[in-house]
């Protein structure tokens, strides 16, 4: 948290006002990181000719996502079984929309 609020260029007590936890700011810049996807990935997946091909699109982009930034599947991993309520309930959140992006795509 420390280096995060140097990064940052604010004071940890800052840092911590906002984010009490280090789950809870973990679960916040991967919903944050995940904002983007389901847009580009609709776009990218319009042309497809059958949910087969659509479901595969999704699934390769989430593929080379994680391939691109693998940091954030290991935040995931580890968001999956925290035991911050809060972290939980922003992850939970941002998995829901995965969830709907797959099942409306």
């Amino acid at each position: 948290m420390r280096e995060i609020a140097a990064e940052a260029g604010v004071a940890l007590a800052t840092l911590y006002r906002y984010f009490p936890s280090k789950e809870l700011l973990y679960a916040h810049a991967v919903a944050a990181w995940g904002q983007s996807f389901g847009p580009m990935t609709k776009t990218r997946t319009s042309k497809a000719k059958s949910d087969a091909e659509r479901i595969g699109q999704v699934l390769r982009q989430t593929v080379k996502a994680y391939r691109r930034w693998p940091n954030f599947y290991r935040l995931i991993v580890f968001l999956e079984i925290t035991e911050d309520l809060e972290a939980r309930e922003v992850y939970q959140a941002f998995s829901t929309q995965y969830q709907e992006l797959l099942a409306t795509v």
